[in-house]
């Protein structure tokens, strides 16, 4: 999706998202997969705020959108012992804390422990909330299994670059989390990518620049995937979210 479809689009977001919306009011309709499409549609419109309006403010807000509806689907609609849970599902979901720039929901999202299978998703988010908390011990655990996630033919080779990003960030070492950050710029084309971020914005890739940018480092990586203002730490308040996360945002 280039920019011109992407401003052209705003109008079908907007619409899906009030659908989804009346859906999860609907009696008897899948509110897990609501919850998830409107997690996802925050997501366009972060990208939509970041490269047509250049609102990046707004973006944060978005983020923040995704994170609490990704949090309350945890925190409601939790999968139990026989599966993982939703909010390790996809190891995007980490990221959106993160890029929201809330510090009281970065904090929140380091309370949730990944109890079940160690998959790449599990270990991707885990490895953030080390980075988050300094656990350098929990760090250099989930890395290696990282690294073994990452070493066969499934698609998670394609961000084999959050490796040695993920070490960069454990020994606070630019040059290392620079290489893992450019490894996974160069394979963007090749990883699986929601048509709005196909060709113009790396979330993983944003993201750990940020993380290098919260632990102090002078990041700085000429890319249009990676926003430059989305880099800068600016506290995000007053987002205003739907009527079903006012309980969740309130409590943070």
């Amino acid at each position: 999706m280039n920019l011109d479809n992407l401003s052209a689009s705003y109008d079908v977001f907007l619409k899906s998202i009030n659908l989804s919306l009346e859906f999860l009011e609907t009696p008897g309709s899948n509110k897990v997969g609501c919850l998830l499409s409107l997690s996802g549609k925050a997501i366009n419109l972060a990208i939509y705020e970041m490269y047509v309006r250049k609102d990046f403010s707004g973006a944060r807000c978005q983020f923040y959108t995704a994170a609490l509806e990704n949090a309350y689907l945890h925190n409601n609609f939790e999968k139990g012992k026989y599966a993982s849970s939703y909010i390790y599902d996809n190891h995007r979901t980490f990221c959106y804390p993160v890029l929201s720039d809330n510090s009281k929901l970065v904090r929140y999202y380091t309370k949730y422990k990944d109890t079940f299978e160690k998959t790449f998703a599990g270990d991707f988010g885990t490895a953030i909330q080390a980075v988050i908390t300094a656990d350098d011990e929990l760090l250099a655990a989930v890395i290696t299994r990282l690294e073994k996630h990452v070493s066969g033919k499934t698609w998670e080779k394609q961000l084999a670059g959050c490796v040695p990003a993920f070490k960069g960030l454990q020994t606070n070492n630019y040059v290392q989390l620079e290489e893992g950050i450019q490894e996974l710029l160069k394979k963007h084309p090749k990883q699986e990518h929601t048509p709005a971020a196909s060709t113009l914005f790396s979330l993983e890739a944003t993201t750990l620049a940020k993380l290098g940018v919260l632990k102090g480092m002078d990041v700085k990586i000429d890319n249009p995937l990676i926003p430059a203002e989305m880099l800068i730490t600016q506290e995000t308040t007053g987002c205003e979210v739907f009527d079903f996360l006012q309980d969740l945002h309130q409590t943070l």
